[in-house]
């Protein structure tokens, strides 16, 4: 399985009333999408769908450190990839509301 890497500075946040799928160029390629210290990889705000296919989502740490933060009224979806090694202080490190 081939990987590109993208280190996030940031959470990456879709914004209100947005519709954003993230895919890999192809079935054999993902992206690695790498938290950054002490934030979540992926917000999704309200009224808002992200749909991942081809993405794995890792290394969101600290207080917030959530790979996948969905809020109230906002949509998930994940066609294929991962979601794993987050680490967040008193709740889950996958994904949350």
């Amino acid at each position: 399985m081939l990987l590109t890497k993208i280190a996030l500075s940031e959470a990456l946040v879709i914004p209100i009333n947005k519709s954003i799928t993230l895919t890999s160029k192809s079935n054999v390629k993902f992206y690695k999408l790498l938290g950054a210290n002490n934030t979540s990889a992926l917000f999704v705000d309200s009224g808002s769908v992200l749909e991942l296919d081809g993405i794995i989502v890792t290394h969101g740490s600290g207080e917030g450190g959530q790979g996948v933060i969905v809020k109230t009224g906002s949509a998930f979806i994940m066609h294929s990839g991962e979601i794993s090694g987050n680490n967040c202080f008193g709740y889950g490190g996958g994904v949350s509301n």
